[in-house]
Order: C-alpha cells, then structure tokens, then sequence
C-alpha cells in the first residue's frame, strides 16, 4: 500500500516538474492554476490561524460570481475580509496594471493578495498585500487611474492598480495573517509579552 502511494505521488512529482518545463504551460491553464492557488493559500491560512495562542479559527467562504471583484471572504467572527486573490510566477513585477472593480475597493475590510510561486513545484514564495486596516476599505479611488478597454474607453467602475503598488510586499505567510486579522494578531502579542 504505501509502496504504491509513494510511486504515485513520485510520479505526478515527475510529471509536474516536466510540464513546467514549458514556459506557456500555466497561461494555457491559468483557471486550473488560479484554483491551485486559491486552495493552497486558504488551507496555509487555516493552519497558521489554528497553530496560535489561543488558536484563532477561521470560516471561508467562496464566491460563485466575482463580479465585485471578491474570491473569498474570510472572518474570525469578529474581523471580516473581503479578499481578491491573484497568482503570479516569481520574477519581475508585471508593468500591467490589474483591473478592479470599484466595488471591492469601497467594501471595508476588502483587499487584494497576490500570491508568488516558484513554477517548478508551484510552491508559495512571498506575498503582496493591498488593503487598508479593517473595517476601513482600500486606499480612496483618487490613488487609482479609471481602467479602460480595448478600444480605448473608460470602463465604468473599474480602476487600474500594479502589483507594484501593494501597500506590503515580499511578506511570509504570517505577516500576511496579521495584516488581515491585525486586532486579534494585536491580543495574541500582549498575551504572549505577559506570558
């Protein structure tokens, strides 16, 4: 039995390694990698929260349609996030700006997080963060020039914002949770100060 499953898991290590060989492999199937992503940076979340003292237990929600710009909500009962989640291959920042839905940025307690990884094994490798202190909302729109389409139109409701504009970049995964759940984060501190 465990003879199989360490054949098994070896394999699909060695299949995965071999097709990430090919450069235009993950734009080809973005959607799948976005869904590996989305998985793997919810899962690190709920087991860095867990681990903590006292344990901080988190409840996830997905959304169906991101028309406001939302992948997932995530609370602690006493915080809530609006989070739009983006995944990105290490290397040089994109110069193209993401397109936002307005609606994300006025909800308070929403943000953005960009998420690094390696393309050989597609493990996590640093964050970007961008949002404000809950329950606030993003930084006011001013900061961010109106998107725009093809054909060189404003697209209504949408602004245009780089990955160079994270209000926190190249974080681990643990500054990426007490940015989002900062007065919980700020308990755990003076807690473990008095212990």
């Amino acid at each position: 039995g465990c003879g199989v499953g360490t054949a098994r898991t070896g394999l699909c290590q060695l299949l995965l390694s071999r097709t990430m060989h090919h450069e235009d492999y993950l734009s080809k199937k973005s959607v799948f990698f976005e869904n590996v992503h989305t998985h793997r940076i919810l899962a690190d979340l709920l087991v860095e929260c867990v681990r903590r003292t006292p344990p901080v237990f988190l409840d996830v929600l997905r959304s169906e349609v991101d028309d406001n710009g939302i992948d997932v909500v995530i609370t602690d009962g006493k915080v809530t996030r609006y989070i739009q989640l983006k995944a990105r291959a290490k290397g040089r920042l994109p110069v193209k700006p993401y397109q936002i839905s307005e609606r994300l940025l006025n909800i308070p307690g929403g943000c953005i997080v960009w998420i690094r990884y390696e393309k050989a094994k597609l493990n996590p490798v640093d964050y970007f963060y961008l949002g404000g202190t809950p329950p606030r909302a993003i930084s006011g729109l001013r900061d961010f020039p109106k998107a725009k389409n093809r054909k060189g139109k404003i697209r209504v409701g949408y602004r245009c914002i780089k990955m160079s504009m994270a209000t926190r970049k190249r974080i681990g995964l643990g500054e990426l949770a007490d940015l989002l759940f900062p007065f919980r984060s700020a308990h755990v501190s003076r807690r473990r100060r008095h212990a």
